[in-house]
């Protein structure tokens, strides 16, 4: 998607962008740094989701300690962003009608 923003400003990026190099390249005050943002703030958005899935793919698993009946205290739940199949499906509506959106105001100039 980053990609697709610099092209639109007919910038030639060299591969996957962050937030702050796509800034660099196309400034600040651009619309979509500024809907970006907003959405990389809202810990609720589906950037925030990404970013999330992101990290917890890329950290390496938690060493867990064997569990038997004699040590065993309580059932936890690992925390981590939600990877149910309505959660990324929400997570994946709300990109294409980001995309979409974007798509349709480059495409009337």
């Amino acid at each position: 998607m980053l990609v697709m923003i610099a092209k639109f400003y007919q910038k030639r990026p060299n591969g996957p962008l962050s937030l702050a190099e796509l800034a660099s390249l196309i400034g600040d005050e651009a619309s979509e740094i500024e809907l970006l943002t907003a959405l990389e703030r809202d810990s609720g958005s589906w950037w925030s989701h990404i970013e999330q899935l992101e990290t917890a793919q890329n950290s390496p698993p938690a060493t867990r300690k064997t569990v038997n009946s004699e040590n065993i205290i309580a059932v936890s739940t690992e925390l981590g962003p939600d990877r149910s199949a309505q959660a990324l499906r929400r997570t994946l509506k709300a990109m294409k009608q980001f995309t979409d959106n974007l798509e349709a105001q480059h495409g009337e100039w």
